[in-house]
């Protein structure tokens, strides 16, 4: 779908290229180092390729090309620039030469320099090929000690193919034909000119997030929402927007449509045996994503606080709610034949390219100019005011955020994308340190109709919530009887069980502990939310009531048991309470005693005894 959206954007391939920079040992020599290269180009078919015309009619030749190495020295300034260029010319779809390499010798550790077009690479690609180049190199040439690609990039496009024809992504149609139908004006200062508005024309801006901030983004703050670092990010982005498009006199009301990339490989989408985590291929999706703030205020948002925490709770249930992970917006556009209805144009951009560790090591990314070298051919039309391409950088200072803002230069003014980009991250590093942002979402527990106004009072309730679910048939009239019977609840059931030999009381109400704990279901609470529907609640495991009766001096310590029993059975839990099944251990002799598991049968069955 990625190469049929090129041709239809305006497939002009020179120049358009995605690259990187390795830093190669001080002890590397050329045989070595195109004996390496040749390995890898090898594994990878899709880099021997060539394209006459049109991007999607790419076709895979027999056998691997002949390796295109070129030799500087690292020393000359601007040499990695200068042998960028050089490599960038070199390539030639036509001619099948996809990918070109420079190595870049130095006094100690060099440059290797990776370019090839993009209409056969993408990050992820980029990522495979470093690592497989570090691999054959430490394995002197040899491939032995790296897997088997996966799926093929060829076949991977025709399982795509065959899974959309065979209609595998129909029920996501509504939800593409929803985005697509937003209503869009021109927020430049005029509407964009294929003709005009080209990759020539494009200026860029460069914004950096601090190490501690970077952080906090990447790391704490997906685990504080309990989503993805893009979740964040995309937020920030809606509401630097929201307040940019009001300060240039735009309605900022309505669905604000936000094109989104991903690494499109989503295997189990496609189903059967795909794999194409080691592949090299542009396997890149694009696609719509209306945002809204129906559940929030944003401009009481961009002043943080809760309103905060709500808009980026928000974000992370609308892009959570995209189907197929955006996979099938592109087959079902591109692959499935021509929809009018499905035809989008966003004005802007998002894409988070992932975090690229550079270091001073070989075959680490070297940060001489960026992880990720790209660019396009001059001629190529821009099809959206902005672009924000951002990545995650980890050098010997530690990790920090970067973002390029991009736009065609005679469409805005400058002055309005810096106000827009430093926007951005300001409210992004607000997020960062906002307390209340934080906590699940109804989009995290999908199988049950919530509110925020549920998930926030389960929060409040249940301490450590992890997961709330729907009852079974069985599970809602047991839930009916034993809280609507006026006297003793039936499903209060037990097991009595006589242990002989030595035992260490502390050690089996430890166990007891432990067993809930692995077995979620023996600590979930039963509930009702606002609409009145029961629930399960799954939160931090609690230990189950555990108590020791000393019955040794009793005359009849058989008696003792069954008054415990008999107490137990008759006690009625609260289905609201964890946990749902307690303990009492009767001594009756030093080396004889008696268990009495008392447990509510809405958690556990008759099949379940024995696993406890």
């Amino acid at each position: 779908p990625i190469l049929h959206w090129l041709d239809e954007v305006g497939s002009a391939l020179d120049g358009f290229y995605q690259g990187m920079a390795l830093v190669t040992p001080a002890e590397l020599d050329e045989d070595t180092l195109r004996a390496t290269l040749a390995a890898v180009v090898g594994r990878h078919h899709v880099l021997w390729a060539s394209a006459h015309g049109a991007a999607a009619d790419l076709v895979i030749g027999d056998c691997a090309p002949e390796i295109y190495l070129a030799t500087g020295d690292f020393g000359e300034p601007g040499s990695v620039a200068t042998m960028r260029d050089r490599l960038v010319a070199t390539l030639d779809p036509a001619a099948g030469i996809m990918v070109a390499f420079g190595w870049l010798r130095g006094t100690g550790a060099g440059r290797l320099l990776v370019v090839a077009h993009h209409i056969v690479v993408d990050g992820v690609s980029l990522r495979i090929i470093a690592d497989d180049i570090a691999a054959v190199y430490r394995g002197g040439g040899s491939t032995a000690a790296l897997s088997p690609v996966g799926t093929s990039w060829r076949a991977w496009a025709r399982r795509l193919r065959d899974a959309t024809a065979s209609g595998a992504f129909d029920d996501d149609l509504a939800y593409w034909r929803d985005a697509c139908a937003t209503p869009m004006r021109a927020w430049g200062d005029r509407p964009l000119d294929a003709g005009v508005d080209t990759v020539a024309t494009e200026s860029r801006l460069a914004v950096e997030l601090p190490a501690d901030v970077t952080d906090t983004v990447l790391a704490d703050l997906p685990d504080r929402i309990h989503g993805h670092v893009n979740d964040a990010m995309v937020a920030a982005l809606q509401l630097a927007l929201r307040e940019w498009l009001h300060g240039r006199g735009h309605a900022a009301d309505g669905p604000l449509l936000v094109e989104m990339e991903g690494h499109g490989r989503e295997a189990q989408q496609v189903g059967g045996d795909v794999d194409p985590s080691s592949t090299v291929g542009w396997f890149t999706t694009l696609y719509p994503v209306a945002l809204t703030d129906r559940d929030f205020d944003w401009r009481a948002a961009i002043s943080g606080g809760t309103a905060l925490g709500q808009a980026v709770r928000s974000v992370k249930d609308q892009l959570r709610a995209v189907p197929s992970h955006g996979l099938s917006y592109g087959a079902l556009r591109y692959l499935r034949g021509t929809d009018d209805t499905l035809t989008a144009a966003p004005q802007v951009l998002f894409n988070y390219l992932g975090r690229f560790d550079s270091a001073d090591r070989p075959w680490a990314f070297a940060d001489d100019h960026g992880a990720v070298l790209e660019d396009r051919d001059p001629a190529m039309p821009l099809p959206r005011l902005v672009e924000v391409n951002a990545e995650a950088v980890a050098g010997e200072s530690g990790t920090v955020l970067r973002a390029v803002f991009s736009w065609p230069s005679g469409a805005v003014e400058e002055s309005e994308i810096r106000r827009l980009a430093t926007r951005w991250t300001d409210i992004l590093t607000a997020i960062a340190a906002t307390p209340e942002v934080r906590g699940h979402s109804p989009a995290d527990f999908d199988l049950v109709p919530l509110t925020q106004d549920d998930v926030t009072e389960l929060e409040t309730t249940y301490p450590g919530l992890v997961d709330v679910l729907p009852l079974t048939p069985t599970q809602q009239g047991i839930y009916f009887h034993s809280t609507f019977s006026n006297r003793r609840d039936p499903y209060v059931v037990q097991q009595i069980v006589d242990i002989t030999g030595p035992l260490d009381a502390e050690r089996l109400q430890r166990a007891t502990k432990t067993v809930v704990t692995r077995h979620r279901a023996l600590s979930s609470a039963f509930t009702t939310i606002a609409d009145g529907t029961p629930v399960a609640v799954h939160a931090k495991p609690v230990a189950p009531d555990f108590q020791v009766v000393d019955a040794r001096l009793e005359a009849d310590p058989a008696a003792v048991v069954g008054r415990h029993a008999g107490w137990e059975r008759n006690r009625r839990f609260d289905l609201a309470r964890q946990p749902l099944t307690r303990y009492t251990l009767v001594r009756r002799s030093d080396d004889v005693h008696t268990m009495i598991q008392t447990v509510h049968h809405i958690v556990a069955d008759g099949w379940s005894v024995p696993v406890v």
